[in-house]
């Protein structure tokens, strides 16, 4: 169509846009909740238990084992806690904007993807064609065998390469298109999704994930205007705001900065409560901590 960056019909946003679909709230408790907290509450205690028993030298180091191993998983388990916890706020208390109506600071926007001026260009690897893809990676296996020292003879397919590449496109709610160009994502920011071809030739894979057009597209990052070398290489529309507009990952601030194949929805299909994410991680953390530090021999 003529202008990408303009309003469809009279401007209605898609089905999918969660202005219209709103947003699920999680359950407060669940199975996994209470899983957790039996699990590491046993653990707790059998490694107390343990270090506080009149026995061998075995039980001790048995005890101090499961007390180091409790603790680094907790560890590990509130760190990953408290990133999904910051996310989850962000994406909850982010209003998600029309494109339309998306001003200069940080952003949560859904829409569909569109080819922008450049088009989706050929992506060829491995003897096969992909078309219809604006961003794409694609990863390389081969198939390589060894043999032990007993003559058993394994298998095995070992990666070897990962190219990512794409250009410009649009991203477009109904309301207007805005364009986002994966240059200024980095791999870790973006969420390509499954795989989407995969074939073999000889001892070679091929696996394939990209974003085509008339995928679902969800970013969170900061709106920022465009610079004019931007502008003169992939167009633009100075009657129309958005059109003046790009979309980046978030800096300076710590949080998230998120381009992923599908909706909000997507983002939060495993969402859960704030209790669950935060408060059980916090208090198992604590109590291992405390049985840590509290040991007296």
């Amino acid at each position: 169509f003529e202008d990408p960056f303009k309003q469809e019909g009279d401007g209605t946003l898609i089905a999918e846009h969660p202005i219209k679909m709103g947003t699920p709230r999680p359950a407060t408790m669940t199975p996994y909740s209470i899983g957790a907290l039996l699990f590491a509450t046993s653990f707790i205690w059998l490694a107390a238990d343990l270090r506080a028993r009149d026995g061998s030298w075995f039980h001790t180091m048995l005890g101090w084992g499961l007390t180091f191993v409790v603790t680094g998983v907790n560890l590990v388990w509130f760190y990953h806690a408290w990133k999904q916890f910051k996310l989850v706020r962000l994406v909850n208390d982010l209003p998600t904007s029309p494109v339309r109506s998306a001003a200069v600071g940080q952003v949560e926007l859904v829409g569909q993807v569109r080819p922008s001026v450049a088009g989706t260009p050929v992506m060829e690897v491995g003897g096969r064609e992909n078309k219809g893809l604006v961003s794409w990676r694609w990863d390389s296996y081969r198939d390589e065998c060894s043999t032990d020292s007993d003559g058993n003879r394994s298998c095995s397919w070992n990666h070897k390469e990962r190219v990512s590449n794409g250009v410009p496109f649009i991203v477009h709610d109904g309301s207007g298109g805005i364009i986002v160009d994966p240059a200024f994502w980095s791999e870790k920011q973006v969420d390509l999704g499954p795989v989407i071809d995969t074939w073999q030739r000889g001892n070679w894979r091929w696996d394939v994930r990209g974003l085509g057009v008339g995928d679902p597209l969800y970013i969170l990052g900061d709106c920022v205007p465009r610079t004019e070398q931007h502008l003169r290489d992939w167009g633009g529309d100075p009657t129309v705001q958005n059109a003046l507009l790009t979309v980046v990952p978030t800096t300076g601030t710590g949080d998230a900065s998120v381009l992923h194949l599908g909706t909000e929805l997507d983002i939060l299909a495993q969402n859960r409560s704030i209790f669950e994410i935060l408060i059980v991680p916090l208090f198992v953390f604590t109590m291992g901590v405390f049985m840590f530090l509290n040991y007296t021999p």
